[in-house]
């Protein structure tokens, strides 16, 4: 009776481990979920003096041989008609050289 005992207080403990662990985890103050789902960032350049600039890419990109009136990956609906869980990135693209003024109609790849 006492192995018994032994393995079912273990297996109580080893399933609420995880989520004791969870729950003391400190909760990160970066990033946040709204009530419509979004995910928003604490860390944005409005309102800042000066602007990020990230890395710049090293090679690429590569252009499609056809051309880029052709180009069958220069697309806004990425999904190709499957269904799922909407993501949508909201970039600012800034220029770095005329104070950070935003870029208008700036494409992204």
């Amino acid at each position: 009776m006492e192995r018994k005992h032994f393995l079912r207080s273990f297996a109580i403990a080893a399933a609420a481990t995880p989520m004791l662990l969870d729950a003391c985890k400190k909760d990160s103050a970066d990033t946040a979920i709204d009530s419509t789902g979004t995910t928003t960032s604490a860390d944005t350049n409005a309102g800042s003096s000066a602007c990020r600039v990230t890395p710049t890419e090293v090679e690429g990109p590569y252009p499609y041989p056809g051309g880029e009136l052709k180009n069958p990956l220069d697309r806004s609906d990425i999904t190709g008609g499957q269904t799922g869980v909407p993501l949508v990135f909201n970039l600012l693209v800034v220029n770095t050289n005329d104070n950070c003024n935003v870029v208008q109609n700036a494409r992204v790849d």
